[in-house]
């Protein structure tokens, strides 16, 4: 079943896929899935910034809207389904067993647990990727502003240099020793 399908066609008796609670149950296991590879994708990103892989980077980048769109599609379809199930739009995964009530299958209880872990776990880990990824740019912005500062430090302060003609002349006076 994809998210396209309309809910006439969920709906449809005739179709072997209209919206059952195992299809529903098939649809969370696969948002899951979904938010796994997130996951695997913040955990990549956050090696390829340890190792300053900037290939692996953009590549997780990548990898990370692809997710996020099919996951968009995902959610679509669940919503679909649980308007469909449930007989109403607006129901959430937090209020999917009162809606249900007697027809909630132990799988699609399993299902709404694991989806309920794992998306705890993804916003776990995209908090420490932003946080990582945060502290890199600005050791990197320090780094470039240390490249491009003039470096005042290495020059003699301006307290120390001898202006004066009449003070002591023997701090780097050049001798001339011709005859």
């Amino acid at each position: 079943m994809t998210a396209c399908e309309s809910a006439a066609t969920l709906q449809d008796p005739s179709n072997p896929r209209r919206a059952t609670i195992g299809g529903l149950t098939e649809a969370l296991v696969s948002e899951r899935s979904l938010l796994d590879d997130l996951v695997a994708v913040m955990l990549r990103q956050r090696q390829a910034v340890r190792e300053d892989d900037l290939d692996a980077i953009e590549n997780g980048v990548f990898t990370t809207h692809r997710l996020l769109t099919t996951l968009g599609e995902a959610r679509k379809r669940r919503r679909m389904l649980v308007e469909i199930l449930a007989g109403s739009d607006g129901v959430g995964i937090e209020g999917l067993e009162k809606a249900l009530g007697m027809r909630m299958s132990p799988a699609l209880a399993e299902a709404l647990d694991s989806i309920r872990a794992t998306a705890t776990t993804l916003s776990r880990e995209v908090a420490i990727n932003r946080q990582l990824l945060r502290e890199a740019l600005e050791a990197s912005d320090a780094y470039v502003r240390m490249l491009y500062t003039p470096d005042t430090a290495a020059s003699y302060p301006a307290e120390t240099r001898r202006t004066d003609a009449g003070s002591d002349r023997t701090g780097g006076a050049l001798i001339n020793r011709t005859i």
